[in-house]
């Protein structure tokens, strides 16, 4: 044991140094603080500190990219094309395929085309309601005798009767009505589904514009007409 100087106060008392045994700790061996490296012998220690280079004349300059404005040219699948303008209305060049497409009306549509169609009726018919059109447009629904069709803006209902003077099935329009003023081509896809209509079930004649009393010269001319049909309506009360 070493002897003890108590004439130097910096030295201790018991010096426990040779007793110590020297094991790494688990808990200092992932941290390096600064200070000495630690080895084997002495794993106390505290790692060297390391000085970053300072900012400035020392770090590498990277030489600045020039920027270049690309040519501009034009682009040639543009070439063959009107310059987009915005128009307010402007007219259809061909028919739109999805606003003429004619199918058939459902019952869940029927509040739809009263809602608009109803007052178009009313002008020459103002005792109709929509509770005693409601029954006739439901039953056009179902199909048999009748043909109850509409696209995006217009509807229609043609009927297949007999009568004492024609024996023989004739297809005749209840109505054919436009939501909207510019509907025309849907107005004349309607015509159209319901002459061919017609024609499938083999009926002799085609009869249109006798119930509205609508002046449809336009409508005859493209579909054809071989007999003209006018109407007069006086109102007694």
């Amino acid at each position: 044991m070493p002897e003890l100087d108590d004439d130097d106060p910096s030295k201790p008392l018991i010096d426990l140094s040779a007793y110590t045994r020297k094991i790494p700790s688990n808990f200092d061996a992932g941290r390096r603080p600064p200070g000495v490296d630690p080895t084997p012998d002495n794993p106390h220690s505290r790692a060297r500190a390391r000085t970053l280079p300072k900012m400035g004349g020392d770090q590498p300059r990277l030489p600045k990219m020039a920027l270049e404005v690309p040519e501009m040219v034009d682009n040639p699948a543009q070439a063959g094309f009107e310059p987009a303008t915005i128009d307010v209305e402007r007219p259809l060049s061909r028919p739109d395929y999805a606003r003429t497409a004619v199918r058939r009306v459902v019952p869940a549509e029927i509040d739809w085309v009263i809602e608009w169609g109803l007052p178009r009726f009313q002008r020459r018919f103002p005792r109709c309601t929509a509770q005693s059109i409601w029954p006739m447009l439901n039953a056009g629904c179902q199909g048999g005798p009748m043909y109850f069709v509409r696209t995006e803006s217009a509807c229609g209902l043609f009927v297949a009767d007999r009568t004492a003077w024609e024996p023989e099935l004739f297809v005749s329009d209840v109505f054919v009505v436009k939501k909207r003023e510019g509907a025309t081509e849907e107005r004349d896809a309607i015509y159209r589904a319901g002459l061919r209509w017609a024609e499938e079930i083999g009926a002799v004649t085609f009869q249109f514009g006798a119930e509205t009393g609508v002046k449809l010269d336009e409508i005859a001319q493209r579909l054809g007409c071989d007999i003209p049909i006018y109407g007069y309506v006086k109102v007694l009360r």
